[in-house]
Order: C-alpha cells, then structure tokens, then sequence
C-alpha cells in the first residue's frame, strides 16, 4: 500500500526522492513470502538529517518491515521529527547510550528480522533499494550483500562513491586498499549469533570489525544496485574523526594478526600516532589509548622487520 499519501507532508522547499517521490508498492508481488528486514537507526542530535532518512526508509513501502530508532538522548529537533512517524515505526527510544555501537546493539536485540543493516540518521536509502535487496538471490554460505553506496554533498551530487569487485578477510583487513559503504552492505540477521555483535570499544571501525568476522565465517556477494547515499558533513565521524577512525583501520590489521599487511602503512602510522594528541584519546575511549601504546612497540619491530628488506 502507498505511503505517499498517508506520512506528513514536507515542506515545500523538498522535492523528489524521499519527499515528494516514492517507491511503487506494486512492484512487490503480492504471492511473494518477502523476508523480513530489520533496519536500526542510531541518532543523536542529528534532527537535520533524521526526517530525510526515516522517509527513505518507510517509503521503500517494503511489505514486511520492521523499523527501529535508538536515539541517545537527542536535545535538537530530533524527537519531534520521530514523534511524526510513530505510527510507522515498529519500536523507538531515546534514552543515554554509550555510543553509536551501543545504539546499535540495542537496536539488534530488538530485530526479528531475517535481513538486517543500520541507516545512520545522515545517511539514506535509494529507491527500490529494499526490493533489490530482498530480491537478490542469496547463495551458499552468503550472509552479506553489498550494493553500491555514495557520499554526496549537500547538494546531492556524489562525491566519492567505492563499489569492491571482490570481498574477503584480507580485503577487508588491508582497508585502505578495499572500500565500501557501509549503510549499502545488508546481511542475515542470524550472523550475530555466530560472531557477535558490534564491539562497543570502537570508536569508529566497529563496522569494519564486524565484516572482518563475518567474512573468516561466511561469504559476501556483490548487488550492482544503488543502495544508498550519506552526506558528507564536519559532523560525520570520518570528517570530524578522520585521524582517529584511520588510526583504528591500523589497529584492526594489528588486531588480527596480519602484522605484513600493517608494516605497509607502518612509518605513517608512527608519524599519525607522533602528531597526535595523547589527551584526546584519554577522554574519549581509555582502552583505545592503552591499545596504541601496545601497538607502539608493536610498530618498532615491524619498522626493523621493514628496514631489513630494504
């Protein structure tokens, strides 16, 4: 059934997708059993962005939805904003949290859903992006599907837009040489009970550590289908955080023991973590500053190990 009609109407300055536009409910055949899809969305204070995403997602007019917001306590305009669409949205809170994972893991333990991905509140998706995605034909062992994803300005216009031709361990490991968007990867729901939820101890790569598990488990599949699209803002954490998210990304390669893979980048992490301010870590995540003190020492021998084929 067409939601179009029934959701609040813009303001008037809005037009197109998901504003005045939406996906044709017809496209779903009605003899179809639809899996369930569960989308979380973590928000704190992101009132300017939260409508847009919200909308995206109710007007997919996906027949078996189930949609959950984890708000952390928002004091912007963002609890009005959710207020509006109560009547479509499965389960909403707004409570403390202890962070954008967090939020997310609360989320999960509310899904039922047989598919599952989190839409921050700047991001949103694509017209027919849950069509595709429940469309697609899962293979053996394949428990991620990634679409094509595209950061955009505030203009609309796509200003970075990674799509992998291959995915696995060492890929996802060696970050830096294999990109993706994170809200255009979906994946079954059923992989938490095999590899856990998101590790809140990361400030950033959280989503990165949880496709790292998956893929030592399960395979990923490629959608060559526009999924979705997030903004680009000082706000975003890799704007405002870029430094320590790509710190992280070093990290992540330490954590899981590929040692060859972070001796690559090993001379311009020492000089990113030399720049960098001991105090900042401290207040924000302790255990992310004892872990770099480890990884310290780590990197030296790593340095010789370099300098030796040199």
């Amino acid at each position: 059934m067409s939601l179009l009609k029934e959701l609040p109407t813009p303001n008037k300055d809005k037009k197109g997708w998901p504003w005045t536009e939406e996906t044709n409910p017809n496209i779903y055949d009605n003899s179809v059993d639809w899996p369930k899809i569960s989308i979380v969305t973590p928000s704190y204070n992101q009132g300017k962005f939260i409508e847009e995403t919200i909308r995206s997602i109710l007007l997919q007019n996906y027949p078996n939805l189930e949609y959950i917001i984890i708000d952390g306590g928002s004091t912007d305009e963002t609890i009005d904003i959710v207020k509006k669409y109560d009547k479509w949205i499965t389960y909403w809170v707004s409570e403390l949290d202890r962070g954008q994972s967090h939020a997310i893991n609360k989320g999960i333990e509310k899904c039922t859903g047989d598919i599952f991905n989190w839409i921050n509140s700047d991001d949103f998706l694509l017209p027919q992006a849950l069509f595709y995605i429940a469309s697609y034909s899962w293979g053996n062992n394949v428990a991620a599907l990634i679409g094509r994803g595209h950061k955009i300005n505030f203009k609309g216009s796509r200003i970075y837009s990674p799509f992998p031709h291959k995915v696995n361990t060492e890929k996802l490991i060696d970050w830096n040489n294999n990109n993706f968007m994170q809200p255009a990867c979906f994946f079954k729901r059923s992989v938490f009970d095999k590899v856990g939820k998101l590790d809140e101890n990361i400030f950033g790569c959280f989503d990165v550590d949880l496709w790292i598990r998956i893929s030592r488990k399960f395979k990923f599949d490629i959608l060559n289908k526009d999924i979705a699209h997030a903004y680009i803002h000082e706000n975003a954490k890799t704007v405002g955080s870029s430094e320590k998210v790509k710190i992280e990304t070093y990290l992540l390669m330490v954590k899981y023991g590929r040692f060859d893979i972070a001796s690559k980048y090993a001379f311009e992490l020492v000089e990113e973590l030399a720049n960098y301010k001991k105090k900042y870590f401290e207040i924000e995540n302790k255990k992310i500053f004892v872990r770099l003190r480890k990884v310290k020492a780590m990197l030296k021998n790593i340095i010789k190990k370099v300098l030796r084929k040199l």
